[in-house]
């Protein structure tokens, strides 16, 4: 097992908020669990690797796209020699509506497309390559809608097998739990969460709890205690590492909020899971 790193915007991702790379993978290269602090599409040309994402594993192909956003922990195992495009973006780029209906938790974090689409996908990969000389303000606008054609290729994939994603408006609570779903790492207050959702904080602590059923504060420990528990399950980082990597703010907090939730200390909960 590895230690979970997290990638930051630095070293991926330009001034515009875009990264792409073109790489190739030798066999029995491995890549260390780790997660993003931007989304990604990334997508297999050619070769054939063994992903997992939050624990579970995956067989990647060609035409084979894994979807990620901040809230993943993943890691590969290259089998034979792979070709994978890899484009990473941060959150301004995803178009209005699409998160919830490609990166819901209820969501599979990889889909297999057909080669038609792949092709598809790898060629809208290649457009976003190239606009990179573009002025500023015309850029942003096509590499958004060159993501969202993107985004597209892959829910029609979804539902043509299945998965039934969703394309109505969400409701004010689907989009306050998206939200928490993929920032509860970073430990948002209940103003940060009110303002991303278009209300006030009074008025989303109440929508909140008469229709979660809880209070904000229970469900986004609920959140970090679901992340730490995967995080004992795959990885060997300390208590310590898991406990901040998770969005607590302090050991004494994390110690008493997951041996409420889960009946063990962490310590206990990973010698019966690994």
């Amino acid at each position: 097992m590895n230690t979970p790193i997290r990638l930051g915007n630095v070293k991926h991702i330009n001034d515009d908020g875009i990264g792409l790379l073109w790489q190739n993978f030798p066999p029995g290269h491995i890549s260390p669990i780790h997660s993003h602090t931007f989304y990604e599409l990334e997508l297999t040309l050619s070769g054939e690797t063994t992903e997992y994402i939050n624990g579970e594993p995956f067989l990647k192909k060609r035409g084979t796209v894994s979807i990620l956003s901040p809230a993943d922990f993943h890691s590969f195992e290259v089998n034979d020699s792979t070709d994978v495009a890899d484009l990473m973006f941060e959150e301004k780029h995803l178009p209005s509506g699409m998160t919830s209906q490609v990166f819901s938790r209820e969501i599979s974090r990889s889909v297999i497309l057909s080669e038609e689409k792949t092709t598809s996908l790898e060629n809208l990969f290649r457009v976003i390559d190239s606009v990179k000389d573009y002025d500023k303000p015309l850029k942003s606008k096509l590499i958004k809608n060159l993501i969202e054609s993107a985004l597209l290729i892959i829910i029609k994939e979804y539902n043509i097998q299945g998965h039934k994603i969703k394309d109505k408006k969400q409701s004010d609570i689907e989009q306050m739990l998206q939200y928490i779903d993929l920032h509860f790492r970073d430990n948002p207050s209940v103003g940060t969460v009110a303002e991303a959702v278009g209300k006030s904080p009074d008025y989303f602590s109440k929508y909140f709890k008469k229709h979660v059923g809880c209070g904000y504060s229970e469900y986004l420990n609920k959140r970090k205690t679901e992340c730490a528990e995967v995080l004992l399950r795959i990885s060997d980082m300390s208590i310590t590492e898991i406990c901040f990597n998770s969005g607590f703010d302090s050991m004494s907090n994390f110690l008493r909020v997951f041996k409420m939730a889960t009946g063990s200390t962490p310590s206990d909960y990973r010698a019966k899971k690994q």
